[in-house]
């Protein structure tokens, strides 16, 4: 490279007389001789066939596309197998991009021979991959499948610590999905002139949207009452979804609002608060919910995880966490901030996060090493 770079220089030197140019010739015809030898050896060693793969989440990663060979620079290669019908594996793209000093991950779609299965309750996939370390993402409470597998990463907090139970809140795996919003978008810094223009621009009370009222004739159940009390206490709430519906959702929402995790966000826009209810009150445990509220510019009225003040800026919601099912208190603040433009422009301004900045538990980086942790002992071994 050394000859090649002097070459230049005594090119550029002579200028683009006719020797130049034909020194210039020359120079350029080497390098590309070196590069063709270069990438050829690289062939040899299996090392140099690299693609691209595009999630759909607001990221890309670049990983190996062949991983018949066992290294890759002085690393072990190690394939992380997922199934194509499961939504989380767009997750674990961020989960895995993590530099180590001894493992190259790579991550395929159901390849032949895979050293780690990853998969939620809709993967079906890892019956392929016997001798895998498996990795079980449960995503919701009611999925927990641990003795089966070598890892769990659960959406609930543990009580206790454990060396093959990893904590992921569901909400993360949520923006791995989304296509309208990234997680620096929950930074959000309104001056009052325009959170004003944000009251004024809205045009509803309330929204609720949900699927299913209720599930095994439990879950679900505390949200509808909700509804019920409310709009019969103060004022008719709009029920977009399937459960109590009784006005339609926009009938167009427009790219890149139009997915799963994002349209509700449009929904929301015209109301001035809406419904974030989880399916069930356990630590740690909080979805999509309560960010689909806040990116829409609503006030979120929220009900949940018993450590939500660990999680968020609670100053930032209404928080409906009451030992009773009556909610007075919750209403009396949703009364106020509704009949005094003031206050809920006040309480739009409020950060959802306190110092200003995504707190560690948004942050895919702060799983990664816990994992890696977690599966040494397994990858060791092989």
């Amino acid at each position: 490279m050394t000859c090649f770079f002097n070459c230049f220089l005594q090119v550029f030197r002579q200028g683009l007389s006719f020797r130049g140019r034909r020194k210039l010739r020359y120079v350029v015809a080497l390098l590309a001789v070196f590069l063709v030898l270069k990438y050829s050896f690289l062939l040899l060693l299996g090392k140099a066939s690299v693609q691209k793969v595009e999630t759909t989440g607001a990221n890309s990663h670049n990983v190996i596309a062949n991983a018949s060979y066992v290294s890759y620079n002085s690393k072990k290669v190690v394939v992380v197998a997922y199934c194509k019908e499961d939504w989380a594996y767009k997750g674990l793209f961020e989960l895995f991009n993590v530099s180590h000093k001894w493992w190259y991950f790579v991550l395929k779609e159901e390849p032949e021979r895979a050293d780690v299965i990853a998969h939620s309750p809709w993967g079906t996939c890892s019956g392929k991959y016997p001798n895998a370390t498996k990795i079980f993402i449960d995503m919701e409470p009611n999925a927990h499948r641990g003795s089966e597998h070598s890892i769990t990463v659960s959406t609930v907090k543990p009580a206790e610590s454990s060396s093959n139970v990893l904590y992921i809140p569901y909400a993360l795996w949520s923006f791995a999905e989304r296509k309208a919003a990234v997680t620096t978008d929950l930074l959000r810094n309104l001056s009052y002139s325009e959170a004003e223009k944000k009251w004024k621009a809205k045009s509803w009370f309330a929204a609720f949207a949900a699927r299913y009222c209720s599930r095994d004739n439990k879950l679900g159940e505390t949200r509808t009452q909700f509804f019920d009390i409310l709009s019969t206490k103060y004022k008719p709430v709009h029920a977009l979804g399937n459960c109590r519906h009784n006005m339609d959702p926009p009938s167009r929402v427009d790219p890149p609002y139009d997915n799963n995790r994002d349209m509700v966000i449009q929904w929301y826009r015209p109301y001035k608060f809406s419904f974030c209810f989880e399916n069930s009150q356990l630590t740690g445990y909080i979805t999509e919910k309560l960010f689909n509220s806040f990116l829409a510019d609503t006030i979120p009225i929220y009900w949940g995880a018993p450590n939500i003040d660990e999680l968020v800026n609670t100053n930032a919601i209404i928080v409906c966490n009451e030992e009773n099912n009556t909610f007075e208190s919750c209403i009396k603040q949703i009364i106020a901030l509704d009949s005094n433009s003031t206050l809920w422009i006040q309480k739009l301004q409020t950060p959802l996060f306190k110092g200003g900045a995504l707190p560690s538990w948004l942050l895919w980086r702060t799983y990664s090493e816990q994992l890696l942790s977690m599966l040494a002992k397994f990858l060791d071994e092989k």
